[in-house]
């Protein structure tokens, strides 16, 4: 499969890579995710309280409306090409 088929099938990665292995040129696309991570720690942490202070806000809602959850960058497939040919891929589930 050449690297056109790709992108039509899986669309543009989030990376790519060029080098050499066994002493061909290589290139290696990522593709990626953002996913929430480490709740948590999601409702610690300095707390913005709109009603003020003394307010029990917090202990009525149990979160801090301010704050965003915590992402990362997850890898969602991979595919390696040699010579402008797939060589190998992978896809998490």
């Amino acid at each position: 499969m050449r690297p056109e088929a790709v992108l039509l099938a899986w669309g543009e990665p989030s990376r790519r890579y060029h080098g050499e292995e066994r002493g061909k040129p290589m290139e290696r696309w990522d593709y990626t995710t953002r996913e929430i991570s480490n709740w948590d720690n999601f409702y610690s942490g300095p707390f913005y309280d709109p009603y003020g202070p003394y307010s029990n806000y917090s202990q009525r809602y149990g979160f801090n409306p301010t704050t965003s959850p915590p992402t990362i960058t997850v890898l969602r497939a991979r595919v390696t090409f040699i010579r402008g040919r797939v060589d190998s891929w992978e896809q998490r589930d």
